[in-house]
This record gives structure tokens, C-alpha cells and sequence, in this order.
């Protein structure tokens, strides 16, 4: 687990506990004026990587990538990546919106967790949502 960040604000603390990172910063604003956080994740698994160091390199040959693109470029590629699937994959239900709703709900469930890419990965049993076991949820 790695985490780095880009800042003008002043990091003043930084932790790695258990599974979790944590940053906090500190810096000064004015009065009526914003401040923008933009958050980045890049996720790595050792199910793709023969070693931990692999792992490491290639999480940061990602994040090296990443901190290059702006927000606006990241969106696109995004939007562009899952306009593929919906195009793909698209139900129209006309004349029911609750319908409509209910069955893309399910494909973006169904696109969050697989997508045919990794023959090793399957459509997880009910999606990642629910309300137990800490949002996910599972068949027995």
C-alpha cells in the first residue's frame, strides 16, 4: 500500500495503519474563497504480480502516469471507457422508469466488479453493495 500526494498545502501528518492511509494537511484560506481537493486511487493486486517489489514498481510507474493527466483528461478517458459498456450492454425498458432505473443499476453493478477482461474474474454474486459485511454482500 502505497500514497503519495501533490500539494501546495503543508502535509502534517501522514499514517499507515492496518489498511488504511491517511494524510492530513494544513495551509491558509481567505475569506470567501475555494479550495479544490482532487483525490487519485490507483489500484494494484499481487494477483497480477509475480513479486511484492513488481507490484511496487509498477503501482508507481501508474501513479507517475496519472500525476502527468489532468482531472478533465482522467474524466474522459472514464466516461469514454464506460460509454464502451453501456454501449455494449445497454436495456431499454420504455414506458417504466422505475423499471429502467432498476436494470441499469444492475449493469453498472455488474460492470463495477466484471467486465470480461480477466478470464480469472467472475460477476461477483450480488455486486459489491448491500448492507452488511461492511457494504458487500454475498450468496451461501
Amino acid at each position: 500500500m502505497q500514497m503519495s500526494h501533490q500539494t501546495s498545502l503543508q502535509a502534517v501528518l501522514q499514517l499507515k495503519v492496518k489498511k488504511q492511509l491517511l494524510t492530513a494537511f494544513i495551509g491558509k484560506l481567505m475569506p470567501q474563497t475555494d479550495k479544490a481537493f482532487e483525490k487519485r486511487v490507483i489500484v494494484t493486486t499481487s494477483r497480477d504480480y509475480a513479486t511484492s517489489m513488481a507490484m511496487d514498481q509498477a503501482t508507481q510507474q501508474l501513479t507517475d502516469q496519472i500525476s502527468q493527466k489532468s482531472f478533465v483528461e482522467l474524466k474522459a478517458a472514464q466516461e469514454t471507457a464506460w460509454a464502451k459498456r453501456w454501449e455494449m450492454s445497454d436495456v431499454a425498458i420504455q414506458g417504466d422508469a422505475a423499471a429502467q432505473q432498476g436494470i441499469r443499476f444492475n449493469l453498472f453493478q455488474l460492470f463495477s466488479t466484471y467486465y470480461g477482461e480477466d478470464a480469472r474474474l467472475n460477476i461477483g454474486p450480488k455486486g459489491f453493495t448491500g448492507e452488511k459485511y461492511g457494504g458487500a454482500t454475498y450468496w451461501d
